[in-house]
């Protein structure tokens, strides 16, 4: 069963972000414009960065959070693409970064769309968002019972309530 070790948050109320929208249909009706932003179902990916303030207790780890977003063009027509943001997470550790290396990150993501967007170029917006990222650094540990397990009664219950008996009466 997964035990966490550390973890850590980073909520980013209003983020300025460049969106690079892929996947979208080769002709696509220009204006688009951005009607909503969701996480994707994908799982962030996260990496740790030792160049930005590196602490002997601290991990800052980068979280890459995929996001689909929807698209209107010109003619009306719904599109659905695909983008990410880049979230920095620093997680504070109860040992030494050195013994981190048999764990593994866990994270969950929330992004939502403040206001409207604009769009910069042919598939490019630039948009504010909101940010939520969570990092968990975990590891399995065995789970043991300390005790043993006895049923609370001694002899067998029914699974079922038996059926009622012909001529008992209804019990008034």
């Amino acid at each position: 069963m997964p035990k966490i070790l550390a973890s850590g948050r980073e909520w980013v109320r209003c983020m300025e972000a460049t969106l690079q929208v892929r996947c979208l249909p080769e002709r696509v009706a220009q204006p688009l414009s951005i009607c909503q932003i969701c996480v994707s179902s994908c799982p962030p990916r996260c990496w740790e960065d030792d160049t930005w303030r590196p602490e002997p207790r601290a991990v800052i780890l980068m979280v890459e959070v995929p996001l689909d977003v929807i698209l209107r063009d010109a003619e009306g027509c719904m599109h659905r693409g695909q983008s990410e943001v880049l979230v920095r997470v620093r997680v504070p550790l109860p040992f030494p970064r050195d013994q981190c290396w048999r764990n593994q990150w866990v994270t969950q993501a929330a992004v939502r769309m403040l206001g409207c967007a604009t769009q910069a170029c042919e598939r490019t917006f630039c948009v504010r968002l909101e940010a939520h990222v969570e990092a968990f650094m975990v590891r399995s540990e065995p789970v043991v019972c300390r005790r043993e397990c006895k049923p609370q009664c001694q002899f067998p219950l029914p699974l079922f309530p038996p059926p009622p008996q012909i001529g008992a009466g209804c019990g008034c």
